[in-house]
């Protein structure tokens, strides 16, 4: 069975335009769930940011509790190194 999957207030922006507006969604493990909307809804864009593909403006996600794509160090996020971004992508799929 997969690892439930957390959003919080996922932001992201593209030249300005704000593709993806504080997005707060949680997936339970084993769940099926369908992204649906017409071209150009954020459907893609959404399904990057999980795996760090796209850098997140605000917000949050994570997979089986892992943060995806940065560590927390008291309030301040910071982006992890490319090899473990890649390390987080493996285990994910």
């Amino acid at each position: 069975m997969g690892e439930a999957i957390e959003f919080r207030k996922v932001t992201k922006r593209f030249s300005g335009n704000t593709i993806l507006d504080e997005i707060s969604l949680d997936i339970p493990a084993g769940s099926v769930t369908v992204i649906l909307g017409p071209s150009g809804s954020g459907k893609s864009t959404l399904l990057r940011c999980i795996n760090h593909l796209e850098k997140l403006d605000g917000g949050t996600i994570r997979i089986g509790g892992e943060l995806v794509g940065y560590q927390q160090k008291g309030q301040a996020l910071y982006e992890l190194s490319s090899r473990r971004i890649a390390a987080q992508r493996s285990r994910t799929g």
